[in-house]
């Protein structure tokens, strides 16, 4: 599996919030806004107004006069974004214990028309860590394990990834797999979380916003109903993964009071294959042709008889040549 947590999740804050206490928005009524919670105000980011000056107006009434609203000028982040904020003035005035409605005016027109604000969509300095935190809450480290098969002589030898959960005393662990289909949410989660990783603070910062909203709203919107028991604290990549896949291990820890914790992985399956022939025993057995031999009793007989002959012979010769001396 990228492995286990080379495809580990790193999530960056984005540098020019940093000074504001920038928090992860929600997004607000219209798909276009997102709102943002700092330590003493509220930032109105409306994609639409980023790149250039307006005014905006507040007023709990839709159908005031708007030639009653007070209009105030855009302020710019850090960055150079034009935005509307509510101060604790503002918020005093026109959203305590009430509903409010906004207004933006362009060149002395108005362009936006009593659209409701709602700043309990903002998001708190809680889901700013709870984001930060993600891939985090609960302990794991990368083991590899080699599984061995034997084809046809051939023994095939992959070395793949064990996610191991590094268990805390009095919890249990569960968990879940899920495979990232394209087109689906899921893989857009994933995807999300390659570019978060890339955040920088030179990376646009209603651009970072956006994606930090939309990761936080699908890691509540995609978080498993069912689970399945971790045996010995450990999860194994899924026999059939081929390199390059992708996963995610969503992670649950239950305690005895019924507490839980909820943490997910991002994984990118890296499979190493080595495969190594194994001759086959074949048992030789060689013919080892042995001498001819003779029975020994023979020999001696054959040797004897010529001995006789030649006695007999030289006996003869003798005789011979004494019969001529005489």
């Amino acid at each position: 599996m990228e492995k286990l947590l080379k495809k580990s999740f790193v999530l960056l804050i984005v540098a020019i919030f940093a000074m504001m206490l920038l928090q992860f928005p929600v997004k607000a009524a219209e798909d276009d806004t997102n709102i943002v919670k700092t330590a003493d105000e509220y930032l109105i980011y409306k994609q639409e107004f980023l790149e250039e000056n307006f005014k905006f107006a507040f007023a709990k009434d839709k159908n005031i006069n708007e030639q009653e609203l007070n209009f105030i000028n855009s302020l710019q982040d850090n960055e150079g974004n034009n935005i509307a904020y509510v101060n604790e003035e503002i918020y005093n005035s026109c959203f305590l214990d009430s509903k409010s409605y906004m207004w933006i005016q362009k060149n002395n027109e108005i362009v936006v028309k009593a659209e409701e604000v709602n700043l309990g969509n903002a998001i708190t300095q809680e889901n700013i860590n709870y984001v930060s935190n993600t891939t985090k809450r609960i302990a794991t480290e990368i083991s590899e394990e080699s599984r061995e098969e034997e084809i046809d002589g051939v023994t095939k030898t992959t070395t793949v990834d064990t996610l191991n959960i590094i268990p805390e005393e009095g919890y249990t662990y569960e968990y879940q797999i899920v495979k990232p289909q394209e087109g689906s949410k899921y893989a857009e989660f994933f995807a999300l979380s390659e570019e978060i990783a890339k955040i920088t603070e030179d990376t646009n910062s209603y651009e970072n916003i956006m994606k930090l909203n939309d990761f936080y709203n699908l890691y509540n919107a995609l978080i498993p109903t069912e689970w399945e028991k971790a045996e010995n604290n450990q999860i194994k990549e899924p026999e059939d993964t081929q390199t390059g896949e992708k996963y995610l291990i969503w992670l649950k820890a239950t305690n005895a009071s019924g507490e839980e914790i909820t943490d997910v992985q991002f994984m990118t399956c890296e499979r190493e294959e080595n495969k190594e022939y194994i001759p086959e025993v074949i048992e030789k057995t060689t013919t080892v042709k042995l001498p001819v031999t003779f029975d020994f009793n023979m020999v001696l007989w054959i040797l004897f008889a010529i001995l006789v002959i030649a006695i007999i012979v030289l006996l003869i010769v003798r005789s011979k040549i004494s019969d001529k001396k005489e």
